[in-house]
């Protein structure tokens, strides 16, 4: 009877380890992935800084003429948020090493010429002087003529940020040392819509080119199915084979405790 038990108890912690619902630390865990929303409107009157020290509405980039490449990142990132700039630069990894054209430096136009970008950071603690050098640091990367004119750096108190990161489904979360977020590019048409996305560290000139095309004609549709889940999204903290082995290997332990109980009874 105690091999019964045993094996019963056995199966029931087995089973609580693996059923996901049972896992208070992935309860709490904040989002920190893309959740497309596409055809939502922008806070328009929620207030930032500019890198000139400003404070303006968002209203005051979007003129009802250039749609606009909204990237929300943070200014001391130590790594994910410098390479997401640096691909939007040049394209990223892929372009850089296959030849494929890509990034801004690769557009027919400059920043300003037919379209805006607009890098806001999502850090309430950054301010004006960081943007001002993190621009600087850009503005030369592409290195075209007019493009401290097109590509503004913005900062802002939490509720501008999280109305904003609300709006285009941009999901962060303090983890460790860093902000964990998904990389992408947000284009939105010229009245402050969200259009449409590019996730990831790769933006080929056909991209950005699309992007900028249907934002402009105020499309709010994706021209490809959107992934639910974006890189940033916190890990599994439950691996996909342990509930089945688990469940085996309870049911293994179950039939071996009926076998005992048997043999104990006859004898």
């Amino acid at each position: 009877m105690r091999s019964a038990a045993r094996g019963v108890a056995l199966f029931v912690a087995l089973l609580a380890t693996a059923t996901p619902a049972q896992e208070p630390q992935a309860q709490e865990q904040r989002r920190t992935d893309l959740e497309p929303k596409h055809g939502a409107a922008l806070p328009l009157e929620a207030r930032f800084v500019d890198e000139f020290g400003r404070d303006r509405p968002l209203r005051d980039w979007f003129d009802g003429n250039r749609p606009v490449l909204l990237t929300l990142n943070y200014y001391r990132c130590p790594m994910l948020c410098t390479k997401q700039l640096d691909a939007f630069v040049d394209g990223g990894d892929g372009p850089r090493y296959d030849g494929t054209p890509g990034g801004l430096r690769s557009l027919p136009t400059a920043p300003g010429e037919g379209y805006v970008v607009l890098t806001v950071s999502f850090d309430p603690l950054e301010t004006h002087e960081l943007a001002a050098r993190k621009k600087k640091s850009y503005v030369g990367a592409v290195d075209r003529p007019g493009t401290e004119k097109g590509w503004h750096f913005l900062t802002g108190e939490k509720p501008a940020i999280d109305a904003l990161c609300d709006a285009v489904g941009f999901h962060y979360a303090w983890v460790g040392e860093e902000y964990a977020h998904p990389p992408a590019v947000i284009a939105c048409t010229p009245d402050g819509r969200v259009s449409d996305y590019a996730v990831g560290y790769n933006y080929d000139r056909a991209t950005l080119v699309r992007l900028i095309t249907r934002a402009a004609a105020r499309k709010t549709t994706p021209a490809k199915a959107a992934p639910a889940t974006t890189p940033g999204a916190p890990p599994r903290t439950t691996p996909a084979w342990l509930l089945p082995t688990a469940i085996a290997l309870g049911l293994a332990t179950f039939a071996a405790a009926l076998v005992l109980i048997r043999r104990s009874r006859r004898g």
